[in-house]
């Protein structure tokens, strides 16, 4: 019984919000991130996503998560 409470208190009064995804700074980077990995891949430069593809990705990535899109 001992155990349990000792578990729960740590549980309780250590449990923080883990911050490790952010729609302003995470999505961004992995969307930028994935960009550069394609274009490091592809052989057609036709193909590769110009500077400002990437950056409308990045928007886009941020702007997914508003309420009025995921609703």
């Amino acid at each position: 019984m001992k155990r349990r409470a000792v578990f729960l208190l740590l549980f309780l009064f250590l449990l923080q919000p883990a911050l490790a995804y952010d729609h302003k700074s995470t999505h961004p980077f992995l969307t930028y991130e994935m960009a550069e990995f394609f274009n490091g891949k592809v052989t057609d430069s036709s193909l590769r996503l110009s500077a400002k593809e990437v950056s409308w990705l990045k928007y886009g990535s941020e702007r997914e998560d508003e309420p009025a899109r995921w609703i």
